[in-house]
């Protein structure tokens, strides 16, 4: 009976945390149409509905035949403190952080700027393919977090072809020059020498 009675409290407070104490990693400002060749910043987000948070890891991976990183930004971020510094190996992108005392409660914490130039033509995405937020309760309680991925597609880059001005070339009488159709130069005659002086 006592164990039967301990596995309900148990479902009971686990339904009860996974309901109303959860957060979100995810990605805003992305912009979905990019041509190659564009810049653009990948904005890291932290949403958390019902329990404030301290302290925040995560990692991000990208495509690297599509996109490429161009730097990181710190600047507006809600993280007072970095436990881990953000850095870029490969396709991917880590960082660790700690929100002082309230922590953070709202839908859309900055966490990190992320500089990206567009390759080439393609379709692709942003992912959180880990991340971890603890509670502001003096425990570091684990808090249920939703991972989301943030999407783009790139079109080939449009190359306008220059134009030049047609150029005039004086052609000398008898030159080795074809006036023919296909080649359409302007031949001038040069003026006949005569022995009048000029006035």
């Amino acid at each position: 009976m006592k164990f039967k009675l301990f596995i309900f409290v148990f479902l009971l407070l686990g339904s009860f945390n996974l309901a109303h104490a959860d957060s979100s990693l995810y990605f805003s400002e992305i912009p979905k149409n990019l041509k190659a060749g564009d810049k653009f910043t990948a904005y890291l987000r932290l949403g958390a509905n019902a329990e404030s948070i301290n302290a925040i890891s995560g990692t991000i991976n990208f495509p690297t035949d599509l996109i490429k990183p161009i730097s990181l930004s710190k600047q507006g971020s809600i993280l007072n403190l970095w436990t881990i510094e953000p850095s870029i190996k490969n396709d991917r992108i880590s960082f660790e952080g700690v929100i002082l005392n309230p922590g953070f409660n709202g839908s859309s914490g900055l966490l990190l700027k992320v500089n990206f130039e567009a390759k080439k033509e393609g379709s692709g995405s942003i992912n959180f393919v880990e991340g971890k937020t603890f509670a502001n309760d003096g425990l570091g309680t684990p808090v249920f977090t939703n991972l989301n991925k943030g999407n783009f597609t790139i079109a080939a880059k449009v190359i306008t072809p220059k134009t030049e001005d047609p150029k005039t070339t004086i052609v000398k009488e008898n030159s080795d020059v074809d006036l023919t159709e296909d080649n359409p130069i302007t031949k001038v005659e040069e003026p006949a020498p005569t022995n009048e002086l000029p006035i």
